[in-house]
């Protein structure tokens, strides 16, 4: 069967789907909001002890001289890049593309990370999520 019209979902839209996956593998509550705009991508509830909803940010790596990098910027005026601030989201949810991991990352972890960082470095495993069918 011939689809006219393809359309190639950016990095960021499949780290999503996939991210509203992942909630669902780990029964999490995961809400997008309709208001676009936000620092944030979704509120998902079970991401910490509280019965609270959490905001999260969603993003996807790519491939950069043999590593994995993730920026952790933000889109600014005429298209310049500038660093999330406090309060923007409280959870990085890190997707490693070439190997379909995820990392969740509290925001006091990566606040004073101005551009981006390399995801395939083990100094990230320790956020890494281990489904119980790993």
């Amino acid at each position: 069967m011939q689809i006219k019209g393809q359309i190639r979902l950016s990095r960021g839209a499949v780290a999503e789907v996939e991210f509203q996956r992942l909630c669902s593998k780990l029964n999490l509550e995961c809400c997008k909001p309709f208001v676009e705009g936000m620092p944030y991508d979704f509120v998902v509830r079970g991401l910490s002890k509280s019965k609270r909803f959490s905001t999260v940010q969603v993003k996807s790596s790519y491939p950069k001289d043999n590593r994995q990098v993730l920026n952790i910027t933000k889109s600014g005026p005429k298209g310049s890049r500038k660093p999330y601030q406090k309060g923007d989201f409280e959870y990085l949810a890190a997707y490693r593309s070439d190997t379909s991991e995820w990392y969740i990352i509290p925001y006091a972890i990566i606040s004073k990370i101005k551009d981006s960082i390399t995801i395939s470095s083990n100094k990230w495993n320790r956020f890494k999520v281990r489904l119980k069918n790993d």
